[in-house]
């Protein structure tokens, strides 16, 4: 079965600085991008970030440009908007230092894997979420990049495979579900008896 990509939004409340693509801003020339490789989320210092979708954290890295940031990968292959099966993994960059994830960690949907923050060439506090269609390479551990001649350095728009809802409302929808489901559980069990 093709199962086609799903992200949710890794801030609880998100609202775009800036889009995908196409951006005259002269760090990306710099760069060899014809525009901005991701979405900025605008928030505060300290603003959890949550993942959004299920995977295994990849990557953490320090970056002159990108600041601080966390990369994680699908766990499986998912399709894309032009049904092509991949593995992909979602960057979140100008997070603070101190990552309360680990390399190697399963991540599920809505866990925190980072906090925003003002690092590398940023203008405020914000989060940089990209996405990126990605191959294994010999090793386990060897990850490529595909499509790196997009002019996006392979970034793909996540606004092509995001939710309407965010990753911090899922979790807490499917909490919710699961504190009911086992209150009607212990009902039907005190009623049976």
């Amino acid at each position: 079965m093709n199962k086609k990509l799903e992200l949710f939004w890794p801030l609880q409340h998100s609202t775009i600085s800036q889009k995908f693509g196409d951006n005259d801003v002269v760090l990306y020339k710099q760069l060899n991008y014809k525009g901005h490789n991701g979405i900025d989320l605008p928030c505060q210092s300290g603003t959890p970030i949550y993942a959004s979708h299920d995977g295994i954290v990849m990557g953490m890295s320090m970056d002159k440009t990108a600041g601080c940031g966390v990369m994680i990968r699908t766990n499986e292959e998912y399709q894309d908007r032009y049904q092509t099966r991949s593995f992909f993994k979602t960057i979140y960059w100008h997070t603070t230092p101190n990552i309360p994830v680990r390399l190697g960690q399963q991540v599920r949907i809505g866990d925190i894997i980072a906090y925003s923050d003002n690092t590398g060439y940023s203008t405020g506090p914000h989060l940089h979420w990209g996405l990126k269609a990605i191959k294994q390479g010999e090793n386990e551990w060897d990850w490529i990049t595909l499509n790196q001649n997009n002019g996006y350095g392979g970034a793909l728009n996540p606004e092509w495979y995001v939710s309407v809802m965010s990753a911090y409302q899922l979790r807490t929808s499917l909490h919710v579900m699961r504190d009911l489901l086992s209150k009607i559980a212990m009902f039907i069990l005190l009623i049976t008896r």
